[in-house]
């Protein structure tokens, strides 16, 4: 019997600082790297590609909330089965 095991995924969350803005500093302030920052979450594939970009958030704002805000989680329960296959994918 042969096994295909699952396709896989991640998710990345990442923080790219930006020059301190004249106005609504508080806006983009990242208290916990204590810099000045917009965040942003992808979903990589296996082969490299990015097959989910979300972003750019201004707030702050946990990971886990991104991901919420972000709709990922319920693309991934209608789209979650390989279409070749039929198992389910990973993330």
């Amino acid at each position: 019997m042969r096994s295909f095991g699952k396709l896989q995924g991640f998710i990345d969350g990442t923080v790219r600082p930006v020059c301190r803005p004249g106005e609504n500093q508080r806006a983009i302030f990242n208290g916990q790297k204590r810099i000045h920052s917009i965040k942003f979450q992808s979903g990589g594939l296996p082969n490299g590609l990015v097959g989910h970009l979300y972003g750019s958030v201004e707030r702050k704002c946990h990971d886990s909330g991104m991901l919420t805000s972000s709709g990922l989680l319920q693309d991934l329960q209608r789209f979650s089965n390989s279409p070749v296959t039929g198992l389910p994918m990973c993330v």
